[in-house]
């Protein structure tokens, strides 16, 4: 389903929403459906120019893909601006392996006003988006000064906490923070905290509603000498609808009216594939109740589970189990290979943890992020009473997948 097509199914797209990002800026960038969280038309000022590159270059690939543009403008209520526009700007056509650009007013036909929000970009090459791409903007004044924004594919956005860091202000108003939440295809009730690097409170906070791809520009949220000031945003509601946050710090210094952008970033984004504290056969990665998903029924039984590791990284795990069950089994991480194979282990035998250092990507599977594999079975020697029951408890910096179970030797 094209993008436009998924807007005539809300009723009530009137605006654009702010929401918190569910991760940082990341190189694995492309999609068929890209966010650009920050965009801007504003006649006399700021102006955003947008490169789309098209990397489909295969034999099969057309020979170039139509992009849909669609801006949605924000709200600013401080300074007046009811936002609540929708522009379905023309399409944009991309060679195949190559690069085009637009300025954001004449692509979407907007000549004169206060006009910041957000832009959505998907493939309409044909009905079911299948040729992803990547985009960058760049919004600036006449004199050069300006920002940077990356886009971020759809799916990265979730309802996770996410912290904007680094802020600040001035009494004298040469340093002004502004914070947006946006929304996507869900409605988000969210709020906004201001931290100093004490975590003391420095500002009212601030909450609100808003519906289906709707945003909202919080203008000037900190007052007086403030710096190293960090905004948490979350949702509310508690159903983890994903979200836009992100804050913006500009600065009249010299004149210059130059401003960044800084995306809220979370922990993990809701996402079972990179966990930093992931686990299985539990109830609960901290408390240990097992669940019984996991368990040795027999005394030659191998469970394999899989993971998935983004290396290079420290990897943690431990085995949870009875008291008296724990020593009977033992736990060991394998190589890339044979999901049922015997070899590349690459942690010691007959121990129920381990930390493991994965090497540089190139040195494994040809520089592929790919599935490692966890051992689990009994101890040779250690007598057997019946069905063991346990849990895998993992730990890593740029997290893990959920190393459920994918065969039984």
């Amino acid at each position: 389903m094209q993008f436009r097509n998924i807007i005539s199914s809300i009723a009530a797209v009137t605006m654009l929403g702010t929401a918190a990002i569910a991760e940082a800026q990341t190189t694995a960038g492309a999609g068929t459906l890209l966010v650009l969280p920050n965009a801007a038309a504003i006649l006399n000022a700021y102006q955003s120019d947008i490169t789309v590159f098209n990397p489909n270059t295969g034999p099969t690939d057309p020979a170039s893909i139509t992009v849909a543009v669609t801006f949605f403008q924000a709200s600013d209520p401080a300074n007046g601006i009811g936002g609540g526009a929708v522009f379905n700007c023309n399409p944009l056509p991309v060679g195949k392996g190559r690069a085009a650009r637009f300025d954001l007013a004449t692509q979407c036909q907007i000549t004169n006003g206060d006009f910041f929000g957000m832009v959505l970009l998907q493939d309409a090459t044909q009905s079911a988006p299948k040729y992803p791409f990547t985009a960058y903007s760049r919004t600036q004044l006449a004199n050069g000064v300006g920002y940077s924004v990356e886009t971020f594919p759809w799916g990265n956005f979730s309802g996770a906490l996410a912290n904007s860091i680094g802020l600040k202000s001035t009494a004298n108003g040469a340093y002004k923070t502004n914070c947006f939440v946006g929304t996507l295809a869900e409605s988000v009730s969210y709020q906004i905290q201001f931290f100093d690097g004490n975590n003391n409170t420095v500002a009212a906070p601030r909450s609100g509603t808003l519906a289906p791809f709707q945003m909202i520009r919080l203008f000037n949220v900190l007052s007086g000498d403030l710096s190293n000031i960090r905004a948490e945003f979350s949702e509310t509601s508690g159903t983890n609808p994903a979200f836009i946050g992100y804050c913006t710090v500009e600065t009249s210094v010299g004149g210059s009216g130059s401003a960044d952008f800084r995306i809220a970033k979370s922990v993990d984004a809701l996402d079972q594939r990179q966990q930093r504290l992931t686990c299985f056969g539990q109830f609960d990665c901290n408390t240990g109740n097992l669940t019984g998903e996991a368990a040795i029924a027999a005394p030659a039984q191998r469970n394999v589970h899989y993971t998935i590791i983004d290396q290079p990284d420290v990897i943690s795990c431990n085995l949870v189990a009875a008291a008296g069950d724990l020593p009977k089994l033992k736990l060991r991480l394998r190589l890339p290979g044979s999901p049922t194979g015997t070899s590349g282990y690459v942690t010691a035998d007959n121990v129920q943890s381990f930390s493991y250092q994965a090497p540089a990507r190139s040195q494994i599977a040809s520089g592929f992020t790919t599935r490692w594999y966890l051992d689990v079975q009994m101890i040779s020697g250690a007598s057997f009473t019946g069905t063991i029951n346990y849990g895998i408890t993992c730990r890593s910096g740029n997290g893990l997948v959920v190393p459920w179970i994918g065969a039984v030797t």
